[in-house]
């Protein structure tokens, strides 16, 4: 009991500490635990959960995506937007994998294997660390467009892939081809067609006057958890991808108001994001992450340098400008898909007795801290370089001035002062008046 206290305690501790100091949450809350973890051993995850550990780590990514699906409005995808999120969403993942694993075999001396799900792991962003960062630098138009909606659905893309190339690893199969990426898209559309069939029963549920708004945040979270488990009932970890199209699918209907669901699932994502954090780099151990660091160091400006080269690829043929398309370019940090499903995925490879496995975990998380601190700290910067908006009004709309708004729905928006971005969960309640 004092274990789960002192992690909720911590998890919000740190929140309030990284806005004090103006430093990316993320950083705040993976020293938080690595500190009350591998360091002074007060919170030991695996004794403290047991076996419903990674259970409840897949259901709480599950409440977070479903959030970040509440995020995307498909009026966003004018233009050539929604050209350049597909092509990074297919283009880009794979390039990025091999980026990864090239990474992993020949600078951190990872079996070929290992190396391949540690690639694909290292394909995902996500919006818990681009949406707020995004919101403190004050980017908006296309390029709030694309880096939205590839943090969003790329955490699904890139979960199943590696969750595909795990699998690969663990039959013993040599090959990791076409059949693949047939399997992934496979996965993907049964969370699709799930993810829409449970968004339409809620909505017919939500239009029922005895459920009114406290209720519906609740009805909500219940269609969550069951689009994820129907999901991976039918298809292993189809669940991913039926919360994002749930909450893309509530997010642009027209027939009943989402704005208090988006405020509760707003607040309980942050909370579940920081615990998460918390949780997962408790389990880690300190030795481990100093040996890694200067290796690490180098897959990272791997992955920044690559990242450049893939979105100038993916946005050839376009109408962005080459500041729109720098910047796309700079800004992949890497947040809590990553850091939970190299969790999830490291002890089976080190039971296989694989070369590199114990390195999975730890050299994960510190892509994760080098990666939102080089963008959280260059973000602005080099939005002020590009003349893009730092310092301006950014143009994210609060959530409820985008999702299931109907004509007698509310839709509400308050200023904010320039705050620093919390790197963990966005505030997809209203933080500034502007336009997309």
């Amino acid at each position: 009991m004092e274990s789960l206290a002192l992690i909720i305690v911590l998890a919000i501790v740190g929140q309030l500490l990284a806005r004090a100091v103006r430093a990316p949450a993320i950083l705040v809350l993976l020293l938080l635990g690595l500190g009350v973890g591998g360091w002074l051993g007060l919170i030991r995850p695996d004794e403290l959960f047991g076996d419903l550990l990674f259970d409840g780590v897949d259901l709480a990514v599950a409440v977070i995506l479903f959030e970040g699906g509440l995020m995307l409005n498909f009026r966003e995808l004018r233009g050539d937007v929604s050209a350049v999120v597909r092509r990074l969403l297919v283009w880009g993942v794979l390039l990025t994998a091999v980026g990864g694993a090239a990474g992993g075999h020949y600078v951190l001396g990872m079996s070929l294997p290992v190396a391949l799900v540690f690639g694909s792991i290292l394909t995902v962003t996500g919006p818990t660390v681009v949406v707020p960062l995004l919101r403190f630098i004050g980017v908006g138009g296309p390029v709030e467009s694309i880096l939205k909606w590839e943090g969003v659905f790329i955490d699904a893309v890139g979960a199943t892939l590696a969750l595909l190339v795990y699998d690969t690893v663990l039959a013993g199969e040599g090959s990791i081809g076409i059949d693949t990426l047939l399997q992934v898209g496979l996965t993907l559309l049964v969370g699709s067609l799930v993810g829409l069939a449970v968004a339409a029963v809620l909505v017919l549920v939500l239009r029922w006057e005895a459920v009114d708004e406290h209720l519906a945040s609740l009805t909500s979270l219940a269609a969550i958890v069951a689009a994820y488990v129907a999901a991976d009932l039918v298809r292993h970890e189809a669940g991913l991808m039926a919360a994002i199209v749930l909450g893309v699918a509530l997010a642009n209907q027209g027939v009943v108001s989402m704005s208090r669901v988006a405020r509760f699932k707003e607040t309980l994502g942050v909370l579940l994001t920081s615990v998460l954090f918390i949780v997962l780099a408790a389990r880690l151990d300190l030795g481990d992450l100093a040996a890694l660091v200067g290796p690490v160091a180098i897959v990272v400006a791997v992955l920044v340098v690559l990242r450049v080269v893939v979105v100038w690829i993916t946005s050839l043929g376009s109408d962005l400008s080459r500041r729109e398309r720098g910047f796309v370019g700079w800004m992949a940090p890497r947040g809590i898909v990553a850091a939970a499903t190299a969790s999830v995925f490291g002890s089976g490879l080190e039971d296989l007795g694989l070369g590199g496995a114990e390195d999975l975990v730890p050299a994960t998380f510190l892509v994760i801290l080098m990666t939102v601190a080089v963008y959280g700290l260059t973000g602005r910067p080099i939005a002020r370089l590009l003349d893009l908006g730092a310092g301006s009004v950014p143009s994210t709309h609060g959530i409820e001035d985008q999702v299931g708004s109907h004509p007698s729905g509310e839709s509400s928006s308050s200023d904010d002062e320039d705050v620093p971005a919390d790197l963990v969960e966005p505030e997809v309640a209203a933080t500034v008046d502007g336009e997309s």
